[in-house]
Parts: C-alpha cells; sequence; structure tokens
C-alpha cells in the first residue's frame, strides 16, 4: 500500500540529517533487496553504479542470492571500481567480494543482513613479472532494510548500512525503487566517513527471480 513504509522513512530522514552534519564517504553499491527469495529460490543481479566526491566514482557489479527458509537468504556481492584521480594511488581500481546471511520477518516489513568480506585497492598498471596484491580491507557490511511506499509502477524499501573495515569505518543509507514488472531496479545512497566528505552514488541493473 502506498501509505506503508512512512514511519521508517522518517527515520531514514534523520540519518541523513545526521550525516550530512559529518564528514563523510562511502565505498561499496547496494543491491540487496529487501524480500528474500523463496526456501531454494535464486536470484541474480547485474548492474553498474558511480559515485562523487569518493574513491570509486565507476564501477560494475554482480549479485547472487539464494532462500535458506521462509525468512533467511545467503547473498553474495562482488564489485570493481574505479577510484577518483585524487585518490592515492590515482592509478588503483577496487576490488570487493562479500557474502552472508540476512533475515526479513514474514510480513517484509523490515530486515537485516550482515555480510561480511574483503576490499582491495589494487594498481592498475602494474606488469605482470611485478605484480602485488594492493591493500586489503577486511570488513562487515551490516544493514538493516525497511519496507518503502508501493505503487502500481513498483515497490521500493530503504536501508542503512555501516561499513565496517580497518581502520576505515562508512556509514550510508539510501533508497532502492524496483519496477517489479520489468525485473529492473535504481537504487541511491548517500554517507561516508568522518575524516571524507560526504558522497552521493547512484545504482542501477537488471535481476532475475522474485
Amino acid at each position: 500500500m502506498p501509505g506503508k513504509g512512512l514511519r521508517p522513512f522518517t527515520y531514514y530522514l534523520a540519518c541523513i540529517a545526521f550525516m550530512a552534519c559529518t564528514s563523510c564517504m562511502t565505498f561499496l553499491p547496494e543491491f540487496q533487496g529487501l524480500e528474500s527469495p523463496y526456501h531454494g529460490e535464486h536470484r541474480i543481479a547485474a548492474g553498474a553504479y558511480g559515485a562523487t566526491n569518493g574513491p570509486s566514482v565507476a564501477g560494475g557489479a554482480l549479485f547472487h542470492s539464494v532462500g535458506i527458509s521462509d525468512t533467511w537468504e545467503w547473498s553474495t556481492l562482488g564489485s570493481l571500481g574505479l577510484p577518483s584521480l585524487d585518490y592515492s594511488p590515482s592509478e588503483s581500481i577496487t576490488y570487493s567480494l562479500f557474502t552472508g546471511p540476512k533475515w526479513t520477518n514474514r510480513n517484509n516489513i523490515f530486515g537485516f543482513g550482515l555480510p561480511f568480506g574483503l576490499l582491495v585497492l589494487d594498481e592498475f598498471n602494474q606488469r605482470p613479472s611485478d605484480y602485488t596484491i594492493g591493500e586489503v580491507y577486511p570488513g562487515l557490511l551490516p544493514t538493516l532494510y525497511f519496507r518503502g511506499p508501493e505503487n502500481y509502477t513498483g515497490s521500493s524499501n530503504f536501508f542503512i548500512r555501516g561499513e565496517i573495515f580497518s581502520p576505515i569505518p562508512v556509514m550510508s543509507a539510501g533508497y532502492r525503487w524496483t519496477n517489479d514488472s520489468q525485473n529492473f531496479f535504481i537504487n541511491t545512497t548517500i554517507g561516508g566517513s568522518l575524516n571524507e566528505s560526504v558522497i552521493f552514488s547512484l545504482g542501477t541493473g537488471f535481476f532475475f527471480g522474485r
């Protein structure tokens, strides 16, 4: 129903206001939706994302999720991004791979995910004989999902995500709209860390599965 999700939206706005008063940045795209796949069902998504004033200005991502019960799923997200020119080292690319469980209540009102994995900043123009892996950051992505407004064009949800790396803690929040009939989604994210400016990112793509 269109009126549902207004209370989570209020919490979402409060979170955005808090982050706007700090100095921040964000690293990774968010391709996860609120509703979990059915038990044994697979969901696959692929798309692109871009960000302003952050380390990754453009990139692509692949996402896979499988339902392990009526309320639990296991999700995996891999991404490849190009950092901004003012980021050191300037000639580097960003890899990430995160996987973990997500729980959604039976009414699909809210959910919680806890992916874990690695973020790698790697030099782009290395010779094969001189190759060494770049900076590696293990981390967690605890994420809260809230149901958003629905209408004839599709459904939506809000999310609040922590990107807990060492030594780079990040906080972000966003909104995802899904055209259910065309399996198309768009998400927007704003957030960051305390030592960088606020950044805005946009992701889009297609998914297969519920």
